[in-house]
C-alpha cells in the first residue's frame, strides 16, 4: 500500500501508517482554504497618494518609490600628492573591497576563518568550524543551522552533470534557468523612454499606453515609462515587438487596473509575444540522448548557427505504451509536439555522412527516431521583454469573473530572455465584493511556448474564479523551457503554482517562494500548487514554504487524459505546514524537506482495479492522482534534515559549477 511518510515524528516511536487505513481520515481532515485565510486585513487597499482622475500625480503628491536608487556613498580617499585613491584595509581580511575597485590581501590569523569578506580558502571540511563545510568549488566554508552538513548522495562533492548512481538515478543540471540562460543580468533594453503621458490621457488609458508601446517597437525597442499615479484600462494592451520594458516609477507608487471581462476567456490583459511558427521538420538520424548537448542529422539544409530550433517528436503508440498511458495522452496522439526549445550553437560534418548539430542547453530526455523525432526552426518569437516595478490588478465583478475562464493578468507567449520583477497585485477599485480583497479574475502570470524567462519578486492572488475548467492559476507555466520563478508569494489561487497543457515543460526552477491557501471553488478536495498536464521534465523546487502543498503523480483521465505530469524532477529544502504527493514517472526525488507529510510509496491494486472508470477515492491523494505505472518508487532522503543539507540552493550552486569550471 502507499505509505504516509510524516516528515516530523511523533515524539513517541510508532509504526507507519498504510494510507488505506488513514487516506479517509487525512482527505476529510484537510484544512479547507476558506474565504477566512484569506483576510483582507493582508491587503493594503489604495491610500490618499491617488487621486480621483486615476492619472498621473506631481512629485510633491507622493512618497519616493521603495525601489529608488541610493544615495552616492562616500568620496573615496585621495592621496594629497597625485590624488591617487588609497587603498583601506585595516581591520579588515583578505577579498574585502579595499575602497578602490581592488580587494584587500592580508591574510586572516592562523587558525581562523573570515567568512563574510572570502579570507582564508579551505581546502576541507576541518578547516571550518563544526557546524560549517567546505564547498569544493568556492574554497568557502558554508555554514549548516542545527546538525551537522550533510550532502545528498545524489550531490557529492564531485558531482558533474553526467554523475548517476548505480541505480540509474541523478540530477540534471538546473542552471540554465531563467533570462540570458543565467549568463547575464537582466538590463533595460534601450536607452530610449517613452512616457505614456505624452501620448493621451485618461480616464482610459489604453489608448495612450499602447501607443507609447507600439512607438517603442517602431524606434526598435524603449522603455514606455508609467508615472506614478492609478491608471484604468478598459481594453488590452499588446507588446508584438521585442526590446520593449514597461516600468513603473515603483511598487505601491504606480497602479493599473484593467476593467474588461466580457470575452476574455483565454486572454490576457497584458500580453507579451505571439505563440511562435515551426519550420519544416529536419529528421533526426539516431537518437538524442539525455542530458547530451548534440543530435546527429542526415541533411542540414540552409540550418545555420544561432538558430532557434525546437527538438521533438511525435506522441505515438510506442510512446505512449512505453509511459503505460495506452488509454491517456489522446489529446496529442500521433501528432509531432515540439519538447526542447535550443539555440543552435554548431553544425559539424560527421565522417560517415550526415551532420551534428550541437545546442546550448542539454536534451532533458530522449528522443527517439522511433517517434520521428525532427528539429524545426523556430520563427516569430519575440525577445528582451519585460514589465517591472508596478502594481497590477485585473478583478471586477465577481459574477462577470465567474462567467470567463483562464483569463491572464499576463501572459508571455513565444518570447525568449522575457521577465517581470518587483511587482504585485492589489485589490482594484471595480473588485467585488471588496471584502474578500480579490486581485485577479482568474490566473496571474502565464508563460505560454516561452524561453528564458525570469519572475522575481511579486506577490500575487487572491483570484476570484478557481472553478474547474482551468481556472485560478496563479504563475501558469505551459509549454516553455528554462523558466526562473524566484521570490514569489502566492496565496489563493486554484493551483498557486501550475505546470499545465501539453507536452514541453522542461528545465525550470522554482526557488525561494512560498504558496497558501489553495482553493478549488465547487469541490470537495483541497487544492494545492501542482503537475498538472503532460509530463514536465527536470523541473526543480527548492528553499520554498508550502502552507498548502505540492502534488505530481499520475492524473489519468483528469484534465483531458493528462496522464502523467511529471519525471525526473526535484523537491529541494521545502517546508512549511503542507504536503507533498510525488508519484513521478521513473525517477522522482525529495531531498532534504520539512513537510508535514510526504507521499512516496507505490499503491500495492492490480491493473483489473484500476481499469475501472470511478477509482476508488482511498487510493488516490486529494488532487486525483495515482501511483499507477510511476515505478520506481520516488527517491526519499534527508527528511526533516532541511537546515543541515548542503549546498543551500541546488541552482545556484549548479550555476556557479558551470561559470567556474573545475
Amino acid at each position: 500500500m502507499m505509505i504516509v511518510m510524516p516528515v516530523r515524528p511523533p515524539s513517541t516511536a510508532g509504526p507507519r501508517l498504510h494510507t488505506a487505513t488513514v487516506a479517509v481520515g487525512l482527505l476529510f481532515a484537510l484544512e479547507a482554504c476558506s474565504a477566512d485565510a484569506l483576510s483582507a486585513s493582508r491587503d493594503r487597499q489604495p491610500d490618499a497618494s491617488f487621486d480621483a482622475s486615476h492619472g498621473p500625480l506631481k512629485d510633491a503628491e507622493i512618497e519616493p518609490p521603495s525601489d529608488a536608487s541610493e544615495p552616492p556613498g562616500p568620496e573615496l580617499p585621495r592621496d594629497a600628492g597625485n590624488n591617487l585613491c588609497v587603498p583601506r584595509c585595516e581591520g579588515t581580511c583578505g577579498g574585502a573591497p579595499d575602497g578602490c575597485g581592488g580587494e584587500c590581501q592580508q591574510p586572516c590569523e592562523a587558525g581562523s576563518l573570515c567568512a563574510n569578506q572570502r579570507c582564508a580558502e579551505c581546502s576541507e571540511d576541518s578547516d571550518c568550524s563544526g557546524a560549517e563545510r567546505c564547498d569544493p568549488i568556492t574554497s568557502r566554508c558554508e555554514a549548516c543551522d542545527g546538525d551537522s552538513c550533510w550532502r545528498s548522495a545524489l550531490y557529492p562533492a564531485d558531482w558533474t552533470p553526467g554523475s548517476t548512481d548505480a541505480e540509474g538515478r541523478f540530477l540534471h543540471d538546473f542552471s540554465y534557468a531563467g533570462y540570458a540562460g543565467g549568463l547575464r543580468e537582466i538590463f533595460e533594453p534601450s536607452t530610449a523612454h517613452f512616457d505614456i503621458t505624452a501620448y493621451g490621457s485618461g480616464p482610459d488609458w489604453t489608448s495612450a499606453i499602447q501607443l507609447a508601446i507600439d512607438a517603442a517597437i517602431s524606434a526598435g525597442g524603449g522603455v514606455v515609462d508609467l508615472p506614478a499615479g492609478e491608471y484604468r484600462v478598459d481594453g488590452r494592451l499588446e507588446v508584438n515587438g521585442s526590446n520593449v520594458l514597461l516600468k513603473g516609477a515603483g511598487q505601491d507608487v504606480t497602479r493599473v487596473y484593467f476593467s474588461s471581462a466580457a470575452g476574455m476567456s483565454d486572454h490576457a490583459h497584458l500580453e507579451f509575444g505571439r505563440m511562435p511558427i515551426f519550420g519544416a521538420p529536419i529528421a533526426l538520424s539516431a537518437d538524442g540522448l539525455s542530458r547530451e548537448f548534440s543530435v546527429d542529422i542526415e541533411d542540414a539544409g540552409d540550418l545555420s548557427e544561432g538558430d532557434e530550433v525546437a527538438v521533438g517528436f511525435v506522441i505515438s503508440a510506442a510512446f505512449r505504451a512505453e509511459h503505460g498511458m495506452e488509454s491517456y495522452w489522446g489529446f496529442a496522439a500521433e501528432e509531432w509536439r515540439p519538447i526542447f526549445w535550443r539555440t543552435v550553437m554548431s553544425i559539424h560534418p560527421l565522417g560517415a555522412g550526415g551532420y551534428r548539430v550541437t545546442f546550448d542547453v542539454p536534451l532533458r530526455y530522449p528522443v527517439r527516431v522511433r517517434d520521428s523525432a525532427s528539429l524545426r526552426r523556430i520563427e516569430g518569437t519575440v525577445r528582451e521583454v519585460g514589465v517591472e516595478a508596478l502594481t497590477l490588478s485585473n478583478a471586477v465583478e465577481l459574477s462577470q469573473a465567474q462567467s470567463e475562464n483562464r483569463v491572464s493578468l499576463i501572459s508571455f507567449r513565444g518570447v525568449k530572455d522575457g521577465w517581470v520583477r518587483r511587482l504585485r497585485t492589489y485589490s482594484s477599485p471595480l473588485s467585488s465584493p471588496p471584502t474578500e480583497a480579490q486581485h485577479l479574475q482568474s490566473h496571474g502570470i502565464s508563460v505560454v511556448g516561452s524561453r528564458q524567462i525570469t519572475v522575481e519578486d511579486i506577490a500575487l492572488g487572491p483570484a476570484q474564479n478557481r472553478g474547474s475548467g482551468g481556472n485560478g492559476y496563479l504563475v501558469e507555466i505551459s509549454r516553455s523551457n528554462e523558466v526562473l520563478v524566484q521570490r514569489a508569494t502566492l496565496r489563493g489561487g486554484r493551483h498557486n503554482f501550475s505546470f499545465n497543457w501539453d507536452f514541453g515543460n522542461s528545465g525550470i526552477v522554482i526557488r525561494d517562494s512560498s504558496s497558501e491557501g489553495s482553493r478549488c471553488d465547487g469541490a470537495w478536495v483541497a487544492c494545492r500548487s501542482e503537475f498538472h498536464h503532460s509530463l514536465a521534465m527536470a523541473v526543480l523546487i527548492e528553499n520554498s514554504e508550502l502552507s498548502d502543498g505540492w502534488v505530481g503523480g499520475n492524473r489519468r483521465a483528469e484534465s483531458s487524459g493528462a496522464g502523467h505530469t511529471v519525471t525526473e524532477s526535484v523537491y529541494w529544502r521545502l517546508y512549511g505546514s503542507g504536503d507533498l504527493y510525488s508519484w513521478q514517472y521513473g525517477h522522482g526525488y525529495l531531498i532534504g524537506n520539512d513537510l508535514e507529510v510526504q507521499f512516496v510509496e507505490l499503491a500495492d491494486t492490480s491493473d483489473a482495479l484500476w481499469e475501472l472508470e470511478w477509482y476508488p477515492f482511498w487510493a488516490l491523494n486529494s488532487n486525483g492522482h495515482t501511483s499507477l505505472h510511476t515505478e520506481p518508487e520516488d527517491f526519499l532522503e534527508g527528511s526533516a534534515r532541511r537546515s543541515a543539507l548542503v549546498p543551500a540552493s541546488l541552482y545556484a550552486d549548479q550555476l556557479l559549477r558551470r561559470q567556474t569550471p573545475r
